[in-house]
């Protein structure tokens, strides 16, 4: 009897021992042991009810600790990926950049007067929008580059000044809206005449030289003459006519210009290897 009462309660220890260990062996697999799969396996064909019972239970819990395992190579992962597309677009950017200044260029090198000159390409160095207080600007271009005082500064629109002052690496431009720059000027009908600066945002005004019975008109295109003496080489474009008055008191015509080149916009201007007849 005695012998009889003891098998119930080995029966269940031995029971508990095994589910014991199949519950630890499970629970190993979860981290990927190579040396327990056979155990494992082994396990789990003796207690097969037991054990689909345990994996349903653990299931959500090992896939919720293989996902907070995973996190981090996630994220790390997508920081990667944010970098890596920041990188890209900012190429894409510079690129874009670079195209236009490639095109800024080109358009400036267009340019064309009546005789080749050599040029050296330079920037507004004071920005994209330039400062008209003293009707000056400054170009980042200087002697080390072969600049000189009185060098005509042009864009592909036409005239904007002239050199006034250089340093090794900068030069200083009198533009053209200067009333102190007189230059002389050709109208469509060659006849020859001067004219001046008014200021900024003003027309550029030819007060001398073209006659009252000269032929001129509005649209008319008025460029440097180019005569002996002149502070510039002939045939850039200064503007066009827009209006013109009669002087009876001096016999002239009086002619508003608007300038060609916008010089409110300045970026990339050439500055022509020329300098005045001394």
């Amino acid at each position: 009897m005695a012998m009889n009462a003891r098998r119930p309660g080995r029966s269940r220890l031995t029971i508990l021992v095994m589910v014991l260990a199949s519950i630890t062996i499970v629970t190993l697999d979860a981290k990927d042991v190579p040396v327990l799969r056979s155990l494992r396996s082994t396990a789990l064909d003796v207690l097969s009810p037991i054990g689909s019972a345990f994996q349903s239970v653990t299931g959500p819990l090992r896939n919720a600790w293989r996902g907070v395992t995973d996190y981090g190579d996630l994220e790390a992962e997508n920081r990667r990926l944010r970098e890596r597309l920041d990188e890209l677009r900012g190429r894409s950017e510079a690129s874009a950049e670079l195209a236009v200044e490639n095109r800024k260029l080109r358009d400036q090198l267009a340019l064309k007067t009546e005789t080749p000159i050599p040029t050296i390409v330079g920037r507004v160095a004071t920005g994209n929008f330039t400062s008209f207080d003293d009707n000056t600007a400054i170009v980042d271009r200087g002697s080390d580059d072969g600049v000189k005082v009185g060098n005509p500064v042009v864009t592909k629109g036409g005239l904007v000044g002239r050199v006034q002052r250089v340093s090794a690496t900068r030069a200083v431009v009198q533009l053209v809206t200067d009333p102190d720059l007189v230059l002389g000027i050709k109208v469509k009908s060659n006849d020859i005449g001067t004219g001046r600066g008014t200021g900024a945002g003003k027309p550029f005004l030819v007060d001398s030289g073209i006659d009252l019975t000269d032929e001129v008109a509005k649209g008319d295109l008025i460029t440097t003459a180019g005569t002996q003496d002149s502070q510039m080489p002939g045939g850039i474009p200064i503007g066009t006519v827009t209006k013109i008055a009669r002087n009876q008191a001096d016999l002239v015509q009086v002619l508003e210009v608007r300038l060609a080149a916008d010089l409110t916009r300045l970026d990339f201007v050439q500055i022509l290897n020329w300098v005045p007849p001394s």
